[in-house]
């Protein structure tokens, strides 16, 4: 009897193995490249950056979370898994503070965001433990 292991519960498993690996001062070895291939990783990233409030605002390639469908973040994880994923410029704007100057602002495209989210999903629960 063979039982299938869900996407889900891979990330889950991955996740509590970093976890443990923070409580017990052990260092990483495949856990965040293994979450990096794990297309739920993917997909939770992408409910998170859509519920952001900049989800609408794009980046250098102007691109919006409202272009992205299931097969468009399938393809953005299938390249990430085939090392074919490279990094865009950030777009920079100035935005005005109550002093009457501006400050910058970097935008990433929302491919760049998505990546981002991925690895801070995976690092957080180690280095949440150490610098808490």
């Amino acid at each position: 009897m063979s039982t299938t292991v869900s996407p889900e519960t891979k990330l889950s498993r991955t996740l509590n193995k970093i976890q443990y690996c923070s409580l017990n001062g052990y260092s990483l070895k495949r856990e965040p490249q293994q979450g990096m291939n794990n297309f739920y990783n993917t997909l939770t990233a992408f409910n998170k950056i859509a519920a952001n409030r900049g989800a609408g605002t794009p980046g250098i390639d102007n691109k919006t979370i409202d272009g992205i469908n299931l097969e468009r973040l399938k393809r953005y994880h299938r390249e990430y898994v085939n090392n074919g994923y490279n990094p865009k410029p950030v777009k920079r704007i100035f935005i005005p503070k109550d002093n009457k100057k501006t400050r910058p602002l970097g935008i990433p495209t929302i491919k760049d965001r998505l990546m981002q989210k991925c690895l801070e999903q995976l690092l957080t629960p180690y280095f949440k433990n150490i610098f808490s």
